[in-house]
């Protein structure tokens, strides 16, 4: 009875007490109330204790099993190392404890963290275990005891809504037929309702009672004896090695194990980034730099991009579509497509074969534009256009203006709005659509799980269903009239009518009373990913038929429908796959509906295989499947549901951000292919100006030859090669299609080595394609699938880069599958349960959380982790490389030139600063970052920690030590001080190096910075002054520190060697932020000295993407006043207006911020070259950003002569004159965007 330890409790209804696995199925014995036979039983380890442990550690293991864990990191094992040479030989040339010490130290910080975590929980699980559930003892009578003392065979009362104490057998309830409804969600999170019948023999089994209540030292020198070249060799080399171990940074994964924990706490308490109360949570924070490098986002649709909140919109029932208005999505297509309505008429290219297919299959031609062919998706003879536009395809308008809901409703539901009153006036009317529209109801009313519940004060009736379609579609029947009352198995729907839409003759005091109608349900074929549908058969209570009632898929349902019988069900049928493609344009989730009526024989074929099947304890599931199969076929479509699920708010803006930050966004979606395109023009992923590449062959030759045509285009292969993203490409992929590409694990260990090879080959085409394509949606993909696709990306990046880093994020059980396969995976706290929550990295509300998420704290960490790893190896190289330069003075000798215990203190005094760096720098504001996505994409290439920037602080770290050590050795060459007197003097001036680096480092100060700050130097003398005191532990450093603050040259060398160091780093980083800023540069300088106005104020945001083959976000817009073609019809006084001044500006942002604006200023490179010479560039101007000679700028000119046209152009003027505002009476109305002034820097910069 023991539960899983991951499990937060059992909630399951099943009493299969968790036993040894036992190789066949065998009958297993508890003895019912005998609590002495039951102990015997879990004693001999046959049943387990009913105990949950998450916990890691016991107190018996805690200390073995923490060690075991802190030196599996292969760092730590190497500080062991050396600390046993300390320790152990005599070859050591400092104190024995230099390197143990701090290793100790480390480890007790890791077992206090660990041990405060696993301590938590524990009190987790005691809070568990103790808590309180009813039994019945031997005796009969209620006894309360703790889940910890349940055992085995002990009678268990479970009230309603209450959660299971363990994994039970229902012996019986008090509903018929002993069935009860249960709720997994705590264990694999799924939230529908599964229903439980008791066992036979004690389904009955219910009381009267029961229904009524509820080493010394050495002072001489011995002779030492000549050693051999071999013994030297080695002791000079441990020795050495010794000497020189803190070049690996010791304090560097303590360090970024408290820097990531508080990121995390950062991330948390994010007030930002909370939702209806739900706060955004990392779950863990060995990822938070991962954030800062993510290339790829694979995100679902359902509950992630979409509310998961159902609205029935629409229906057809016998080839006639019901219901007005357009829905969010569709409203969202429309605009997109009266913006370019040229953008839907792409021609349709039809070609004789599929060899003309693969020699131009994307239709480029010398002018970059073209039609395009597509393989069909069942025969390769037969070549359709596998490249289309983007552009949305509008459903037809109505012809009719849709009512008011109150009108087409019986029962009228304020949060339902479906409008037409002709479907209740059809079914009123009957005939034969009449009895369609009935079915239609009919069905939706007892093709369910959902169970009604009714308050028993206000008589109120709610629905608790397994999903929010199914809830939808319950009370969209009810609306309408068909009130679904009582529960299966004997299910009762009162039909009502709405009196004002009744025929004359119908409107009696007879019909306008409720009729009921009443069905039993003994059969049930529950939904799966596998099946998509569902069945029940039900009785009819007046006809006594078998009623075969079925729901599902399109492409389920479509397959398993009968032959037409005539013409007119074959125009219905026609009509109907016209409304499913028209209601997917519109985004709306579709089902179809279905019914058939089976023979008593029938039946009774059906019912053996399905109690067989039921009953099997082997392959139930698949059993079940095959027996469904038998009946669902042949079946009569009734009709189709539209159901609205609202797009949340932000996504457009958050998916447009994304891009702009360089990070492709694949949607993976189980509905159909037209809706989830159509939901990606509406979230803005895809637009009508891009081509969409199609892999969606259902035959594996049409695959074959579909993706061949695609991957040898020369358009293609030339964005492969050059490893580039084409801006006006998008794909589209079927789960048809990627079954042959990820074939399951059985289907793959039956197939041949060919086989294998050809899908590997498969796999690799994809994976090419999709990869130069900005945008990908897959439709009709499975959970599995959606792993898949994360799991090519993530281990395909091409030969010679790292693999790139990949986020998935969804919000239901589905979802975990791909949130686990990929480098990071984030949950939504969604509707359907918590599960990929729990499964995930990272959790947030809501999708739009994601760009605050990624863009802002995954940025700042990857450039905090980077500063502080930077960091931790400067400042060990430079004391490193010190005593490496001294030992040229010492003969080799191995000597060190500090104290041990000074030296070992190096860590502690320069820990501080850096944490605080590492948790709470800030380069630029975060509503900057946030304006500005581009500034995202130094992460992905990894520009702050590559091998240039560390060999770049491996110079900067020797330069240092350098100039600290030889301005200390002249300094006091003629001095006849003691070593240890002078190794302190050139120690603390290289400290204070050191600390200048931080402060250079540090971007934004905050009270932490300075208290720190304080805190650390004042440790630092502390020591100096404590230290020297305790003789026993050194005598080196006695009255050393009193005799050297005496010395007027140790102050006068703490003061000019650390600045005469940091002296290099400040110029280079002025000259640099002079004469070659970077976007950041520029962007902090804007805003430090503007602080006092609002960031929207003064410079919009970038929206223009970059090439994907610059790693350099340096793009920001410059633009000469006169290149604005659009204003060329302006007044007389706007024409005077001289090219005078550039301006920082940008194009505009996200449509969901300011639609319907529009600019062609020009990309920084066109007008680089035209900018002054770098000693009078502005602060403004951008780095990295020169492209090769023959490289053309953005207009028709080549670069050289962009430059000399533009300064041909620009007026003899001082800087002072020539640097104006464009918002100048004379030049008013030249510019759509908000414009920044760029003035040279001795000049004050205004907005």
């Amino acid at each position: 009875m023991e539960r899983d330890a991951g499990s937060p409790s059992a909630a399951v209804a099943k009493m299969e007490p968790r036993v040894a696995p036992v190789t066949a199925v065998e009958p297993r014995v508890a003895f019912l109330n005998d609590k002495e036979a039951n102990q015997q039983l879990i004693t001999s380890k046959q049943y387990a204790r009913n105990v949950m442990v998450t916990s890691k550690y016991t107190a018996v293991s805690f200390v073995p099993k923490c060690i075991f864990e802190f030196f599996r990191v292969v760092a730590n094992v190497y500080f062991l190392l050396i600390s046993v040479l300390q320790l152990a030989t005599p070859w050591s040339p400092t104190n024995r404890f230099t390197t143990a010490g701090p290793l100790l130290f480390v480890l007790l910080v890791t077992m206090v963290k660990q041990g405060s975590e696993d301590f938590k929980r524990h009190q987790a699980d005691e809070k568990q275990n103790r808590r309180s559930c009813r039994i019945i003892n031997a005796g009969g009578q209620v006894e309360m005891i703790a889940w910890q003392d349940l055992q085995v065979g002990q009678l268990v009362c479970v009230e309603n809504h209450e959660e299971l104490p363990a994994d039970v057998v229902v012996l019986a309830t008090s509903e018929e037929e002993g069935r009860c409804f249960i709720e997994t969600s705590n264990l694999d999170g799924e939230t529908n309702l599964k229903r439980r019948i008791a066992v036979n023999p004690t389904a009955q089994l219910v009381a009267a009672s029961w229904s009524r209540r509820n080493a010394s030292r050495v002072w001489y020198l011995p002779f030492i004896k000549e050693a051999d070249g071999a013994d030297d060799f080695v002791v000079n080399f441990f020795t050495f090695l010794i000497l020189y171990n803190n070049l690996v940074p010791i304090s560097l994964y303590v360090s970024l194990d408290i820097i990531k924990v508080l990121q995390a706490n950062r991330i948390t308490s994010d007030v930002n980034m909370v939702y209806e109360g739900t706060h955004a949570v990392a779950r863990t924070s060995e990822l938070n730099e991962e954030l800062g490098q993510v290339e790829y986002v694979f995100s679902d649709k359902t509950g992630t991009l979409t509310c998961n909140v159902m609205e029935f919109r629409k229906c057809s029932i016998g080839g006639i579509s019901y219901g007005f208005g357009t829905t969010e999505i569709g409203r969202a297509v429309a605009a997109l497509a009266s913006d370019k309505p040229h953008a839907t008429s792409g021609a349709t290219k039809q070609t004789p074969s599929p060899a003309k297919a693969k020699i131009n299959p994307l239709g480029f031609n010398g002018e970059g534009s073209g039609s395009a062919v597509k393989l069909d998706i069942n025969s390769t003879d037969d070549v359709r256009e596998i490249v289309s536009p983007a552009g949305p395809v509008h459903p037809p308008t109505q012809s009719e203006e849709g009512s008011d809901p109150k009108d087409a409703q019986v029962h009228f539901d304020p949060n339902i709005h479906f409008d037409d009153p002709g479907l209740l006036r059809t079914l009123y009317a009957g005939g034969k659509q009449g009895e369609l529209i009935h079915e239609f109801l009919m069905l939706l009313s007892i093709c369910h799980t959902v169970i009604p519940e009714t308050d028993a004060k206000t008589s109120a009736v709610t629905y608790r269903a397994s999903s929010p379609d199914e809830e939808a579609l319950v009370k969209a029947a009810k609306c309408l009239g068909y009130n679904f009352v009582a529960p299966a198995p004997l299910m009762k729907v009162e039909i009502s009518r709405k009196q004002s839409l009744l025929p004359p003759h119908m409107k009696t005091q007879h019909e306008q009373e409720p009729t009921a109608k009443c069905y039993t349900i003994v059969n049930v074929n529950e939904f799966n990913s596998t099946r998509k549908r569902m069945s029940v058969v039900a009785v009819d209570e007046e006809t006594h038929e078998y009623i075969l009632y079925c729901k599902g898929a399109d492409n389920m349902m479509l397959e398993r429908a009968a032959s037409a019988l005539n013409d007119g069900d074959a125009a219905a049928h026609a009509k109907l796959v016209g409304h499913l493609k028209n209601y997917a344009r519109e985004g709306l989730r579709t089902l179809v509906l279905g019914r058939r009526v089976l023979s008593t024989e029938e039946y009774k074929e059906y019912n053996e295989a399905y109690i067989e099947a039921s009953t099997s304890l082997e392959d139930r599931e698949a059993k079940l499947d095959a027996c469904a199969e038998l009946v669902e076929r042949d079946m009569q479509l009734l009709g189709v549901t539209a159901i609205e699920d609202k797009l949340q708010d932000g996504v457009p803006s958050a998916i447009f951000d994304l891009a702009q930050a360089g990070i492709k966004v694949w949607v993976l979606t189980g509905d159909r292919e037209e809706t989830a395109i159509n939901i990606g023009h509406a979230c803005r992923l895809i637009n009508d100006k891009m081509q969409l590449l199609y892999v969606n062959a259902e035959r594996i030759d049409a695959l074959i030859a579909q993706l061949d045509a695609l991957h040898e285009t020369p358009e293609i292969q030339r964005l492969i090669r050059g490893d580039q993203v084409a801006e006006n490409l998008a794909m589209v992929c079927d789960g048809k299609a990627l079954v042959h590409i990820f074939p399951s694990r059985d289907a793959r260990v039956k197939m041949s080595a060919e086989a294998v090879e050809r899908v590997q080959l498969l796999s690799e085409k994809l994976l090419d394609i999709a990869r130069v394509c900005k945008a990908l949606i897959a439709c009709r993909v499975s959970p599995s699938q959606k792993a898949e696709i994360v799991q090519l990306v993530r281990k395909g990046g091409p030969c010679g880069k790292t693999q790139p880093i990949t986020l998935a994020i969804g919000d239901g059980a589905n979802d975990v599958s791909m949130i686990q396969t990929a480098h990071v995976g984030v949950g939504i706290c969604g509707k359907e349960g918590v599960q990929a929550v729990n499964a995930s990295d990272y959790a947030v509300a809501q999708f739009r959380f994601l760009t605050r998420l990624v863009l802002l704290h995954g940025r700042c960490n990857y450039k905090r982790v980077c500063k502080v790893i930077r960091y931790s190896f400067y400042k060990n190289i430079a004391l490193v490389i010190s005593l490496f330069v001294f030992n040229f003075f010492n003969g080799q000798s191995g000597a060190p030139l500090f104290e041990s215990f000074v030296m070992a203190g190096w860590n502690f005094f320069l820990a501080l600063p850096i944490i605080v760096i590492g948790v709470f720098d800030q380069d630029i504001p975060e509503v900057v970052v946030l304006k500005f996505p581009q500034l995202y994409r130094r992460g992905p290439v990894d520009s702050d920690l590559n091998m240039r920037v560390f060999a770049r602080t491996i110079v900067n770290s020797v330069g240092h030590a350098l100039i600290c050590f030889f301005g200390c050795y002249a300094g006091t060459l003629l001095a006849s001080q003691g070593l240890y007197v002078l190794g302190t003097l050139f120690y603390t001036a290289l400290l204070g190096t050191m600390k200048l680096k931080v402060v250079l480092l540090a971007l934004n100060w905050n009270k932490y910075h300075f208290a720190v700050m304080a805190f650390s130097v004042g440790l630092f003398v502390f020591f100096l002054l404590v230290y020297p005191r305790f003789t026993f532990m050194s005598y080196d450093m006695f009255g050393v520190p009193a005799h050297m603050i005496r010395l007027q040259r140790y102050w006068t060398l703490l003061l000019l060697c650390p600045v005469a160091a940091m002296t290099i780093d400040f110029t280079a980083t002025a000259a640099q932020q002079q004469f070659r800023p970077s976007a950041e540069d520029i962007l902090r300088e804007r805003f430090r000295s503007n602080k006092s106005k609002r960031v929207g104020d003064s410079v919009a945001p970038m929206s223009v993407p970059l090439e994907s083959s610059s790693p350099s976000i340096d793009r920001l817009f410059l633009a000469g006043q006169s290149i604005d073609e659009d204003n060329k019809s302006d007044s007389k006084d706007s024409k005077d207006c001289k090219p005078t001044t550039f301006v920082v500006t940008a194009q505009p942002p996200s449509p969901s911020r300011r639609p319907g604006s529009s600019s062609n200023l020009p990309l920084y490179d066109s007008f680089k070259a035209s900018l002054p010479h770098p000693e009078a560039r502005s602060s403004f101007a951008f780095n990295g950003l020169d492209e090769p000679s023959n490289r053309h700028a953005s207009g028709d000119l080549p670069a050289q002569e962009a430059r000399d046209h533009a300064r041909a152009q620009l007026p003899a003027q001082s800087p002072t004159k020539s640097h104006q505002l464009l918002g100048s009476p004379a030049c008013s109305g030249r510019s759509p965007g908000t414009l920044v002034h760029v003035a040279p820097r001795q000049h004050q910069v205004s907005p």
